[in-house]
């Protein structure tokens, strides 16, 4: 039996850049909708739409296309845009190649309605990467319960106090804290950014006990700085922001 998510909405931006990348998000949608009755949104952005991602979702996720030359993925505005679109108290920031036990997820969600709770990530920090060979035998076998059984060999490429990845927020509490800053373009230290943020701001922050799994993927250049400039600029903000009072923020 499904989990009532009916008041949640996944927000995917996403630029499918592989076939690999294409099996993760995928993979990542068919294990939220066999566990939860909820609602999803995937934003594609790309120089032109194949329909490749639109032919395969599930009729149940709402899909977006959006033209974008620029070989940059502004994430942030992106996400913005999905927001835009949602109508729902909670959202979920989500990247496209995630699983997470059903647990920790129902855990979270269940904080954040207590209203005890403004925000929730439903891990515990542990962000870890799921290598090649291990992520091929997940997505033709679909069974969460191979990753958990080996854990002890994989990699934690963030430490376990990741704040990305995947995450749920009160609508009110996305809206009073200024959304995404749009002014991260391209890969960036946005997640601890917002961090910092809700830290700042008082936002109560719930955890579960427990570990995120990333399907692992081929990187390009958004998979990492583009350029020195950009880098300098994304770590200029954050700590403009943990520099702010809650009033400037």
């Amino acid at each position: 039996m499904k989990t009532n998510f009916s008041d949640v909405t996944f927000l995917i931006p996403i630029r499918v850049d592989s076939i690999i990348r294409l099996e993760n998000i995928l993979a990542s949608i068919k294990y939220l909708l066999a566990h939860f009755d909820t609602n999803i949104i995937v934003l594609e952005a790309n120089k032109y739409n194949n329909h490749i991602l639109k032919n395969l979702l599930p009729s149940e996720v709402k899909y977006i296309f959006v033209e974008d030359w620029d070989p940059i993925f502004h994430r942030t505005k992106y996400i913005n845009t999905l927001f835009s679109t949602s109508s729902t108290s909670i959202i979920s920031i989500w990247d496209a190649d995630i699983i997470i036990p059903k647990q920790q997820l129902v855990e979270s969600i269940n904080a954040l309605r207590s209203e005890k709770y403004e925000v929730s990530f439903p891990y515990d920090g542990s962000f870890f990467d799921i290598p090649e060979i291990l992520r091929d035998i997940y997505i033709e076998s679909q069974d969460i319960r191979i990753l958990e059984k080996n854990l002890n060999k994989l990699s934690l490429p963030y430490g376990n106090s990741m704040g990305g990845g995947a995450l749920f927020i009160t609508s009110k509490a996305f809206i009073k804290s200024g959304k995404e800053d749009e002014r991260f373009y391209g890969w960036g230290p946005e997640d601890w950014n917002r961090v910092e943020k809700w830290k700042i701001l008082g936002y109560n922050t719930y955890r579960p006990k427990g570990p995120l799994f990333h399907l692992s993927h081929p990187r390009d250049v958004n998979g990492h700085h583009s350029w020195e400039g950009q880098k300098a600029n994304s770590f200029f903000i954050l700590e403009q922001t943990k520099n702010s009072l809650p009033t400037e923020l």
